[in-house]
């Protein structure tokens, strides 16, 4: 019988033998493996373009084979020349990136573009990206619109995402603020946070929505509910400040204007954002801002012209920069114009 001390002593090489039987295993091919694969072979070397697929997902990542990217990229174009979506996506992104030698934009925009007519998702949303920005095609909104609503309506996440963004932030006649806060929606609804955020401060400023301070509060706090920080602080803002601070910051006894929520300018931009702390320089940036079509810096230019910040006071370039953000629905914009229209300059 074994003492104590026997079991101590033998453990270590009890554990060793273990390990290295657990090695030697790992090093085993599993029974029928060589067969499998000589069959996937023959299945992809007479047109079987699944199975050309497959083999080239194996010489590319080292699967049962030596790696080999040539390889990988022949039994690729096997597939993607017989017409399988999947394997002309993934050509697609391996030229574009370079993984099978040189970067090839124009044979991936080819290849993505031949995925996306098949109705592959992800090919549409990164052939419409490339029309987007002009990469490796040239630019064209309206097909990277037209991708985009097919991904979209095919309930593909991303793709709502940036759609939804298109439509809120493009130019016309491609933007249109009641179908980018539909895709908001849809997306909210799957529980992802940010969206929910986003829509609780659409609803704060009253872009795209009624303006709605009770709406806005329900879904920062559904956003705060699933963790996303910046919800928070938007949160914060409505319940200490009572959704609301005053915007009248004009001469000395000038009636401020009506109570709305007006958030700190970098939560508009983006929490990276440092304004230019020269009057001059932060007028020159609200000025290409508001080129670029986006209210709140319309509403701030307006109001830099209303109070003389960085330029000489000017009630008509004020006026045009108020009307434009409030015909785009932009709360504060609508307010300080109708009570600019009304006082004397």
């Amino acid at each position: 019988m074994l003492n104590f001390w026997d079991i101590r002593l033998r453990a270590p090489w009890a554990i060793f033998w273990l390990v290295l039987l657990c090695l030697l295993l790992s090093q085993c091919k599993g029974p029928g493996h060589e067969e499998r694969l000589n069959f996937l072979v023959t299945q992809a070397t007479g047109g079987d373009r699944q199975a050309q697929f497959n083999i080239a997902r194996r010489f590319e990542t080292g699967t049962g084979v030596l790696q080999d990217q040539e390889k990988a990229k022949k039994w690729y174009l096997e597939a993607a020349k017989g017409g399988l979506a999947q394997a002309q996506y993934r050509l697609a992104q391996l030229l574009s990136t370079g993984q099978l030698g040189q970067p090839d934009q124009k044979n991936a925009v080819r290849w993505y573009r031949a995925a996306a007519f098949q109705g592959h998702v992800d090919a549409q949303l990164n052939l419409s990206r490339r029309y987007l920005q002009g990469h490796g095609a040239p630019i064209d909104q309206d097909k990277s619109v037209a991708l985009l609503q097919n991904a979209a309506r095919r309930g593909h996440p991303q793709a709502c995402a940036e759609l939804a963004e298109l439509y809120l932030g493009g130019s016309l006649p491609h933007r249109n603020d009641r179908q980018a806060i539909v895709l908001f929606h849809q997306l909210a609804q799957l529980g992802r946070p940010e969206y929910e955020a986003l829509l609780g401060w659409l609803h704060a400023f009253g872009i795209g929505v009624p303006f709605n301070p009770d709406q806005a509060r329900s879904w920062l706090e559904k956003a705060t509910e699933h963790g996303y920080l910046d919800a928070r602080f938007l949160l914060d803002q409505l319940v200490h400040r009572q959704a609301a601070i005053p915007l009248g910051l004009g001469p000395e006894g000038e009636q401020p204007l009506p109570a709305v929520v007006r958030y700190p300018i970098h939560v508009l931009y983006g929490n990276d954002l440092q304004l230019p702390i020269d009057e001059k320089e932060l007028l020159h940036w609200y000025r290409v801002q508001a080129s670029l079509g986006r209210p709140p810096a319309q509403y701030e230019l307006g109001r830099c012209y209303r109070y003389g910040i960085g330029t000489a006071p000017d009630k008509e370039r004020a006026l045009s920069w108020f009307k434009r953000a409030a015909d785009q629905n932009y709360l504060p914009a609508r307010l300080a114009w109708n009570q600019l229209q009304q006082m004397s300059f």
